[in-house]
């Protein structure tokens, strides 16, 4: 009888053990999917926060392809120049970017250039002729005659190749819409060995000067 006693109360006490012990909950599909999401980088932010992180930042999330452009951002303008190639018997393009065109920027991007020497000036620059095409102005209504530029340089070297010359005709031209250019020097006639005529003009076959 007393190991019938001892053998009920075990049981009764295993009972009790397995009515408190706590029931394991499988985690449901939602949840699991969620996780295997955040993992995978699925929750995350455009920009690599996760949804809480920028709330903490205080910096929601910016896709930067939908970015508006700063208003207030300068704009540049674009000057060609042209340049030397490296054999140094014809020419070669490239835009540069500039606050303003006007000639002593288009001469001191020649001077980078190394088509006009070091510390090279620009005494004046004059369009007469026909209007510049632009904005409100057909090409058709910008008046009779050429549009001939004058630009008088504090220096010149009267020995300057003609693929500088070309150089220095193609650049003008070409930012000023211009039908010819005279050089002058300090007010004077430029009179280079390698000029041919009184003026410059464009060049369309510039790659190769001879």
């Amino acid at each position: 009888m007393k190991k019938l006693a001892v053998y009920a109360a075990g049981m009764m006490m295993a009972l009790s053990l397995a009515a408190c012990s706590p029931t394991k909950v499988e985690p449901t599909k939602a949840q699991t999917e969620n996780q295997a999401g955040e993992k995978s980088g699925e929750n995350l932010s455009p920009d690599g926060l996760t949804p809480e992180e920028a709330r903490a930042l205080n910096q929601p999330a910016v896709d930067p392809k939908t970015e508006t452009p700063d208003p207030n951002a300068e704009v540049m303008e674009s000057v060609l120049v042209y340049m030397l190639n490296d054999e140094g018997n014809g020419l070669k393009t490239e835009m540069e970017d500039a606050e303003t065109v006007d000639a002593d920027t288009v001469a001191a991007l020649l001077v980078e250039k190394s088509i006009l020497d070091e510390g090279t000036t620009v005494n004046s620059f004059d369009i007469s002729g026909g209007e510049k095409a632009g904005p409100g102005v057909d090409a058709s209504e910008t008046g009779s005659g050429e549009r001939v530029g004058t630009l008088d340089l504090s220096q010149l070297d009267p020995y300057a190749s003609k693929a500088v010359l070309c150089a220095i005709g193609n650049t003008f031209c070409e930012n000023f819409e211009l039908d010819s250019l005279e050089i002058l020097v300090n007010g004077e006639a430029y009179s280079g060995e390698n000029l041919d005529g009184d003026v410059l003009t464009y060049v369309e076959d510039y790659k190769t000067v001879e």
